[in-house]
């Protein structure tokens, strides 16, 4: 018994994060970091929702429950430490737009509080992001997401479901620099 108890802690002590059961994939919390998405996650009283529909890609819908329109965002691994994001938001008239996301650079200390757009931007200073846009959709304010590359034009910047403090900010890039970018 002793024996067991002492292998099951080593074995704990020396696995790898994100290999215990239930613990989310390096590419659901790149989407966490990049975008603010998180599971079950609820904004507007509700009104909009965001559902975690594969852990790796991870990809996320984000929509309406009472219109049913929305979104989604996959985010896939492309190497150490560099993600690529597509985002479809085609199914409520809005664009399509694939973000490349290289985070080695990322200043886990430089996170504005103020973000622009009011939580619909996330500055992610340090790192470097390039945007195709895939598809303008039918809307041509690109406010409204129509060409998601213009709404982002600032090098740095990725649109984000929700929007997170300095400190919180801090925390969460610390942890997964240490964790997927070394």
């Amino acid at each position: 018994m002793r024996k067991t108890i002492g292998i099951l802690v080593l074995l704990a002590a020396t696995g790898c994060s994100g290999s215990a059961p239930g613990a989310p994939s390096e590419e659901v919390l790149a989407g966490k970091l990049i975008h603010g998405l998180e599971d079950k996650l609820k904004m507007g009283g509700g009104s909009v929702t965001v559902e975690l529909l594969k852990d790796s890609p991870a990809s996320f819908k984000i929509g309406s429950p009472v219109s049913g329109k929305g979104g989604t965002i996959t985010v896939t691994k492309l190497s150490k430490c560099k993600y690529q994001s597509y985002a479809d938001f085609s199914g409520m008239g809005g664009g399509i737009g694939k973000f490349t996301v290289d985070l080695t650079g990322l200043l886990v200390d430089g996170y504005p509080n103020a973000q622009p757009q009011g939580g619909q931007l996330r500055q992610l200073k340090g790192a470097s992001v390039s945007c195709e846009a895939v598809s303008t959709g039918n809307l041509d304010n690109a406010q409204a997401g129509g060409n998601m590359c213009a709404l982002t034009q600032n090098p740095e910047t990725v649109p984000a479901v929700a929007n997170i403090s300095g400190a919180d900010f801090g925390t969460l890039a610390t942890a997964f620099k240490q964790e997927f970018c070394k």
